[in-house]
C-alpha cells in the first residue's frame, strides 16, 4: 500500500513539474535515500524499508521517464530481471501538454471559422470559373458581331447577316451562358450556407427567404441574354433626314459587356484587403472586411493607380 501510495504520489508530482524540478527531486530523493543507517533498522523494520526501496526505485524510474530518459528494468532478489510496469513517457511533459491542447476538442468559434473559410475557398473557386467564362463569352460575342455586321460579297452575304461559322459561335456562347448561369445559382447557394453558419438566417431557410433572390434574378437575368443561332432580326427608324438601322445582335452584345461585372467580383477574393488577416483586425473594430472597404482603402493607399484604371476601363 505505502508503494502504490509513493508512486501515486510521484506521478502526480512528476505530471505538474519541469525538468529542472524533477531532476532536483530525484537529487533530494537519492540524498535521503544516502543518509540512513543500516543500524538504524532492525529486524522488524526490513520489510518496510524494502518497500521503501522498491517505491523510490519506482519512482527513479518514474521521474526518468518524464524526464526525457528510458526506462530501466528492476533486479530482484533472485537476480531476474523484472519489466517495469511503469508507462514510458518521453519526452518533456510541457510540450507533451501543449501538444495535448492542440489535439484538443475545438471552441464552436474556432468551427465555425473553419466551416466559413470552407465555404469561401468554394466560393472563390466558383466566381474564378464564372470570371474566366463571362470574358470567353465577352471575347467570342465581339468576334461573332464583326463576323454579322461586316459584308461579304465573295460569298453573297451582306450587311447584318449571319454566317455558318457566326451560328456556331453563337451556339457556344449560348452553352457558355448556360454554365455561368449555374455558376450565379452556385454563387448565392454558398452566401446562402455562410449565413447560416454565422447563424444570420434560420438554419431551414431558403433562397428566397433569405433575402438573396432579389440580388440572383436580376443578376441571371442580365447574364442570361444572348443572340441565339439565326436570330438575325434589325429594326430601323428615321432621324435627321436619315434612316438608320440596328441589328438585336448589336444591342445584344453590348448588353454582353456588363456581364464584366462578375471579373471585378474576384477583387473581394484576390485583395490583401480582405484576406483572412485583415478580417481579423476588422473585427476587432467591428469593420466588415468587404468589397466596399477594400475599395476605400486602395483609394487611400493607391489612389493615381484605381483613378487610372477605372478610366482605362471606362474607355474600354
Amino acid at each position: 500500500f505505502l508503494c502504490q501510495v509513493t508512486c501515486w504520489k510521484w506521478k502526480k508530482l512528476g505530471e505538474n513539474m519541469s525538468g529542472v524540478e524533477l531532476a532536483e527531486a530525484e537529487y533530494k530523493l537519492s540524498s535521503t535515500k544516502e543518509d540512513k543507517t543500516p543500524g538504524e533498522n532492525n529486524d522488524g523494520n526490513a520489510s518496510v524499508n524494502q518497500s521503501l526501496d522498491s517505491s523510490s526505485m519506482e519512482s527513479h524510474s518514474l521521474l526518468r521517464g518524464y524526464g526525457g530518459g528510458s526506462n530501466h528494468s528492476m533486479t530482484g532478489q533472485g537476480g531476474s530481471d523484472k519489466t517495469n510496469d511503469v508507462p514510458k513517457v518521453v519526452g518533456n511533459p510541457r510540450r507533451k501538454s501543449s501538444l495535448f491542447r492542440t489535439q484538443a476538442t475545438k471552441t464552436p468559434e474556432e468551427l465555425q471559422e473553419e466551416a466559413i473559410d470552407k465555404k469561401k475557398r468554394s466560393l472563390k473557386i466558383n466566381d474564378t470559373t464564372s470570371a474566366v467564362l463571362v470574358s470567353i463569352v465577352i471575347w467570342l460575342c465581339l468576334i461573332e458581331n464583326e463576323n454579322f455586321y461586316q459584308p461579304d460579297p465573295d460569298i453573297g452575304k451582306t450587311s447584318n447577316e449571319s454566317t455558318l461559322w457566326g451560328n456556331y459561335l453563337r451556339a457556344v456562347i449560348m452553352f457558355l451562358t448556360l454554365i455561368i448561369e449555374v455558376t450565379i445559382f452556385a454563387h448565392y447557394r454558398a452566401q446562402l450556407k455562410i449565413l447560416k453558419i454565422k447563424k444570420m438566417v434560420p438554419y431551414n431557410c431558403s433562397l428566397c427567404e433569405s433575402g438573396l433572390m432579389r440580388y440572383y434574378i436580376p443578376e441571371a437575368f442580365l447574364c442570361a441574354i444572348c443572340c441565339p443561332p439565326y436570330f438575325d432580326y434589325t429594326f430601323e427608324g428615321e432621324m435627321l433626314s436619315g434612316t438608320y438601322v440596328y441589328s438585336y445582335n448589336a444591342l445584344i452584345s453590348v448588353v454582353t459587356l456588363f456581364k464584366a461585372y462578375l471579373i471585378v467580383r474576384l477583387y473581394t477574393h484576390y485583395s490583401r484587403w480582405t484576406s483572412k488577416t485583415a478580417q481579423k483586425i476588422c473585427k476587432k473594430y467591428r469593420v466588415t472586411a468587404d468589397a466596399k472597404f477594400a475599395l476605400k482603402a486602395e483609394l487611400k493607399h493607391r489612389p493615381y493607380t484605381i483613378l487610372g484604371l477605372w478610366m482605362m476601363i471606362a474607355m474600354v
